[in-house]
């Protein structure tokens, strides 16, 4: 018989593995009356971003990023100063782009649903 959780129980889970080849989540969660071990099917990229990343994606990230950023990208926030690959796995692809060509230089502005984002070269400028 398969494990069923009731939404409406109150549930705690007190272990999580992830395994990266099946894109597969097993928690060990447990209420007051039991524990189980249930597998949850997930996907960790979505249009070429990653939702979700190993320790190894983890470490390489933080180490190009730093730590400040990345814990940035992980709470969907954007900063002055982060790159254009950071802002895509903060909040992913924009809607459009508008691109301005100078003789000095390439400026674009990002257009999100609310926001926009400005660039000067790879660096977030502005954000509005």
């Amino acid at each position: 018989m398969p494990n069923i959780v009731v939404t409406s129980e109150k549930w705690k889970c007190i272990d999580l593995t992830i395994e990266e080849k099946e894109c597969r989540l097993s928690l060990i969660i447990e209420n007051s009356n039991k524990t189980i071990t249930t597998t949850v099917r997930h996907s960790v990229v979505v249009d070429g971003i990653n939702l979700a990343f190993t320790p190894k994606e983890s470490k390489k990230l933080i180490t190009r990023f730093g730590l400040s950023n990345f814990k940035s990208i992980l709470q969907e926030e954007v900063g002055i100063g982060m790159t254009k690959e950071m802002v895509v796995l903060s909040w992913g692809k924009p809607n459009d782009v508008n691109k301005t060509i100078t003789k000095s230089n390439t400026s674009e502005q990002w257009i999100y649903e609310d926001n926009y984002l400005y660039f000067e070269g790879n660096k977030l400028t502005a954000i509005q």
